[in-house]
């Protein structure tokens, strides 16, 4: 078998030279097509061979099996055991003060309370004119205009349309 493999891939390698040489000297019976297939055939039946041999050296018991790689989506990763890393030192920076930075100081209550009514006081107000103020419409554009409605738009557009003259 293996030598049929030979044979045929040296055919088809002949076949295919003549094929692409062949025209050149007035030959236009050789195609390289069959040389191709001819090359693919050869390699197959070596490959099947090869395998078959390799069967056979083979003793039956000692088959080894191949692992299956499992599949693990992102979302998932596994806990692999790990040696514990040693924990960073820190290091001591000569030119960084240590000394403690004093703690903010806490208001007294009345002062929080005083501020803390000034805050309502305000939200009130606020609250107190917009309730007072008639509806103002939308607010206006950064370029100083208000915004148009979609009735305005399609106005503005039959009027220009109009304008151009067709």
């Amino acid at each position: 078998m293996q030598v049929l493999g030979r044979i045929l891939q040296v055919l088809g390698w002949l076949w295919f030279l003549a094929g692409i040489v062949g025209p050149i000297f007035g030959f236009e019976r050789f195609n390289f097509f069959p040389g191709l297939i001819l090359i693919f055939i050869a390699r197959v039946i070596r490959a099947q061979r090869g395998r078959a041999e390799q069967a056979e050296t083979e003793p039956q018991g000692s088959q080894r099996e191949t692992p299956v790689p499992e599949r693990v989506l992102n979302t998932e990763r596994r806990q692999q055991p790990s040696a514990p890393s040693p924990s960073p030192q820190p290091t001591v920076d000569s030119t960084v003060d240590r000394t403690p930075r004093p703690e903010p100081m806490a208001r007294p209550p009345e002062e929080r309370d005083d501020l803390l009514e000034r805050i309502v006081a305000a939200g009130r107000e606020v609250a107190d004119e917009v309730e007072t103020s008639e509806d103002p419409g939308p607010p206006p554009t950064p370029g100083g205009r208000a915004p148009m409605s979609s009735e305005e738009m399609i106005a503005r557009a039959h009027r220009r349309w109009d304008s151009k003259g067709r």
